[in-house]
């Protein structure tokens, strides 16, 4: 019976190895749990009232995954520089799509952890709050990810193995997304171009994120190391307007002290 139309398809260039391993992911200890890999977004399935399985779009983990769209939504990488994440990864990764691996827990099934070769590690108690291994991962691209009970093993392409413990304990996710906007002042004004969300709905108000604006030539046209957001976590830049073609550079080193991971995000006018 089908019960969903709509995967990413096959492509021309990687169909020889192309869906040994994904992009469609299901619950072994909870059959009403499947995670897709779409062209929008992934897809998380639930059964309704009458007993059939229902998709919906995890709108967080999608953002988490592409570092919001910066990463295209792909069923399988080629080769590693197709995302700019080492050339030859994608033979030396399990999972070599964009949503890599889904791994389950067999003693509490909703609990569910992620991984991605472009993103890192990511992690929900079952409560829909995204957890990333961000601040504690080396850089490099993420091979595989499996959970056992409180721990997460986690396997690098063209490194070893690490783990991580603790893994409820894990720094919130976070992520930006576009906002486009004027903010007037006395003597001037500010774009508005994006927001720090956190995983739990709400916004990273207040912290500082360092953000680089190119021309259209490449060159340098605002760069700032501490920008501090404000109350409602927007990105303002003394920078109006924006020429088309501009591109902008948004990192977040993430916050021990709030408890939140690190993220980044690019984007072009």
């Amino acid at each position: 019976m089908k019960v969903y139309d709509g995967i990413i398809p096959l492509t021309n260039s990687c169909y020889e190895w192309e869906g040994w391993y994904g992009p469609v992911f299901v619950n072994p200890y909870d059959d009403s749990k499947i995670y897709i890999l779409a062209p929008d977004a992934v897809k998380v399935s639930h059964r309704d009232e009458n007993g059939n399985l229902v998709f919906k779009n995890d709108d967080v983990l999608t953002m988490l995954i592409s570092a919001s769209f910066t990463y295209p939504l792909k069923r399988q990488i080629s080769s590693g520089n197709e995302f700019d994440i080492g050339e030859g990864t994608g033979q030396r990764v399990l999972g070599t799509s964009t949503l890599g691996t889904v791994s389950f827990c067999r003693d509490d099934p909703k609990r569910t952890l992620v991984s991605s070769p472009c993103t890192g590690v990511f992690y929900d108690d079952g409560n829909g709050k995204w957890r990333s291994f961000s601040n504690l991962l080396p850089r490099g691209p993420v091979w595989a990810a499996k959970m056992d009970d409180d721990k997460a093993y986690i396997g690098f392409a063209g490194r070893s193995v690490g783990m991580v413990n603790n893994i409820r304990n894990a720094s919130l996710g976070t992520y930006f997304s576009r906002v486009s906007g004027f903010r007037p002042h006395p003597g001037g004004g500010q774009s508005i171009i994006a927001k720090l969300n956190i995983s739990d709905g709400t916004v990273a108000a207040n912290s500082e994120v360092s953000c680089r604006i190119t021309g259209p030539d490449g060159k340098t046209i605002f760069w700032g190391t501490a920008l501090k957001l404000d109350s409602q976590g927007q990105v303002l830049v003394p920078v109006y307007p924006i020429a088309p073609g501009s591109v902008a550079h948004l990192h977040f080193t993430g916050s021990e002290k709030e408890g939140l991971a690190s993220s980044e995000f690019h984007f072009a006018f």
